[in-house]
Formats: C-alpha cells, sequence, structure tokens
C-alpha cells in the first residue's frame, strides 16, 4: 500500500533494442503504473541582448515529478507519457530518479523528474 493516493496514471514506452528501416529504435508496448503526479510549468521571458530594446523570447519550461510505489522499473532511456485532466499529453524522458526508503533500507517511493 503507497503512503499517499497514487490516483493518476503514466504509460511507459520502452525500446525493444532493434532499429527500423530508419534506424530508430523500436518501441515496444506500453506498460501502465499508477502514481501521483505533479505539474509546473514557468514562463520566462529573455531579452534579445543586443541593446536593440526588443523583449526577445518567451519560453516556458515544464517540470513534472512523478511519485511511484515502491521501487519502479524506470530506466532514463524509456519515454513516459502523462495525460492531465485537461488532456493535455506530456511526454518526456526522465531526468533524475530517485529511490526513497525508510530509515530501516526499505524502499518505499521512487520519483521521477521528466
Amino acid at each position: 500500500m503507497a503512503l499517499i493516493p497514487l490516483n493518476q496514471e503514466i504509460k511507459i514506452y520502452r525500446s525493444t533494442g532493434e532499429l527500423d528501416r530508419w534506424g530508430n529504435p523500436i518501441q515496444s508496448e506500453p506498460f501502465r503504473l499508477k502514481c501521483r503526479v505533479s505539474e509546473e510549468s514557468k514562463l520566462m521571458r529573455v531579452s534579445a541582448g543586443d541593446g536593440s530594446g526588443t523583449s526577445g523570447v518567451e519560453i516556458v519550461t515544464y517540470k513534472i515529478r512523478i511519485l511511484l510505489d515502491g521501487i519502479a522499473d524506470i530506466q532514463y532511456d524509456d519515454d513516459i507519457e502523462y495525460t492531465d485532466e485537461l488532456g493535455r499529453v506530456l511526454r518526456g524522458k526522465p531526468k533524475e530518479i530517485v529511490v526513497r526508503r525508510l530509515i530501516s533500507g526499505k524502499p518505499v517511493m521512487t520519483e521521477v523528474f521528466i
């Protein structure tokens, strides 16, 4: 039983190790894991920096934190797909995978950032 409610779900797409005729990795059928997802987005305005007074470029960055029960079978070359409550599909590769343990050493959660 998880420490927190896991009411959301992610799909994990894993490479089979084979390549298609164009040299792209072939992905296996996705598997699903129950999770808790926290999303964060930030709008950044980058100035042109050339003294022209123009506003430059606006960049939106996303950070997604996924909590999974126990030790989850997640690898850095997996593609993780999450669909939020608004129907937006967010997909990316893990940037950080952290196993959280109790003081006894028992793994209780896996935290994944994409």
